[in-house]
């Protein structure tokens, strides 16, 4: 999945992240400090931050 990620624009853009992907999850905004939403973009940024500081990096890879 994370090979794919197109890393030629600064800021990167994301690219997995759709709001429908939230859906599933919508109870857990009641538990936490942090909404789904959140939640979803920052393990994207994440994912493009490993991939743009360590091309070989497969730490978050392996965490999916």
């Amino acid at each position: 999945m994370l090979k794919s990620i197109n890393l030629k624009f600064f800021p990167p853009s994301l690219q997995f992240f759709k709001p429908e992907h939230c859906k599933p999850f919508i109870g857990l905004d009641n538990i936490g400090e942090f909404s789904i939403e959140f939640l979803l973009v920052a393990i994207e940024l994440v994912a493009i931050q490993e991939k743009t500081n360590y091309p070989n990096g497969t730490v978050t890879e392996n965490l999916y």
